[in-house]
């Protein structure tokens, strides 16, 4: 079977997958580790996600914001922290699977039958799930204010604390009516020169991270 070495565009076996994540077949990913441990203590780390297509209906004030906003999903991690924190529910092999991912990926707003949807493949760990968060950045020529002004005016503020931000144990339950377009919920300013407003959405659950800081939306395992 190929692989895809993202970081030399070149092919291998499946076998050869080391230090990069390769695609080993239809859709899942096959990501392999090994270390330079000598040979004799050479091993192999693999974990398996799933691209799920996702479509997120959305409002129409996505197609005036489109006109000066990019759209993003960060892939946070595998698994849910509190899942891959609790000794007992966790293996080993979980805990290196759900390691930090921090990695964007592209989110397209499409007209679809006279709707818009946000429309992404996510990597979705086929046992773990996968934490991820939406966020926009500013199209050339304008200002990332301006993107999170615009975000927060559409965002719901009824969840908000008395500070005017999202509550440290807030969860999400979803909304699974297909026909009500996703609520935007606990925007924040993000980023290494807070470049980005992030952004979480009412369709999927959420999930905190192990500081009980930040809140993500969370897809559940997809199954083999």
């Amino acid at each position: 079977m190929l692989a895809y070495d993202g970081s030399k565009s070149t092919w291998g076996t499946c076998d050869e997958a080391i230090l990069f994540s390769a695609w080993c077949g239809g859709d899942i990913i096959s990501v392999g580790l090994t270390p330079w441990l000598g040979q004799s203590n050479a091993f192999t780390l693999q974990w398996r996600v799933k691209a799920v297509r996702f479509q997120v209906l959305v409002n129409e004030q996505f197609r005036t914001l489109s006109t000066i906003a990019d759209f993003h999903c960060l892939v946070t991690r595998y698994g849910a922290d509190q899942a891959l924190n609790d000794n007992v529910a966790s293996t080993e092999k979980d805990k290196i699977d759900g390691q930090r991912q921090l990695r964007s990926i592209k989110v397209e707003l499409k007209l679809e039958n006279g709707l818009l949807f946000l429309s992404f493949d996510l990597p979705v760990h086929v046992y773990l799930g996968t934490q991820f968060k939406l966020y926009a950045t500013a199209k050339d020529g304008h200002d990332v204010r301006e993107i999170e002004t615009e975000i927060t005016k559409m965002s719901d503020s009824t969840v908000l604390n008395e500070k005017g931000r999202c509550p440290k144990n807030f969860v999400i339950q979803p909304d699974l009516d297909p026909t009500h377009p996703a609520k935007l919920m606990c925007v924040d300013r993000g980023g290494t020169q807070f470049q980005r407003v992030f952004f979480l959405i009412d369709k999927y659950y959420s999930t905190l991270t192990a500081e009980g800081a930040i809140s993500n939306n969370f897809a559940g395992a997809a199954g083999l």
